[in-house]
């Protein structure tokens, strides 16, 4: 079994706590919690190549949630991708 990290644990440990404890004002949300602990741990253990495929499900996502029509430029800056690469990412979509 590889060395865990205390910090992670430890990060690990005030998510929960927090996404259960109802001081918190959270109401308590398994899939969000799941999720919130998926991406902590694929931040801790993916290899580089799963991390880049993530980041790109992510981006890849936001644009096509803030595409509007008349924001490509901007789109494209801010997330420094190629206008080829806009246009399939809003293709996929439509599939």
């Amino acid at each position: 079994m590889p060395d865990i990290d205390q910090d992670f644990l430890d990060s690990l440990a005030d998510m929960i706590s927090y996404c259960t404890d109802p001081r918190s004002g959270v109401e308590p949300d398994g899939q969000a919690l799941a999720a919130a602990v998926t991406d902590l741990v694929r931040e801790q253990y993916a290899s580089p190549t799963l991390q880049k495929k993530h980041q790109r499900a992510k981006i890849r996502a936001a644009v096509r949630a803030q595409y509007n029509g008349r924001n490509c430029q901007a789109l494209m800056e801010r997330y420094n991708i190629s206008r080829a690469t806009l246009y399939r990412y809003l293709n996929q979509s439509h599939n």
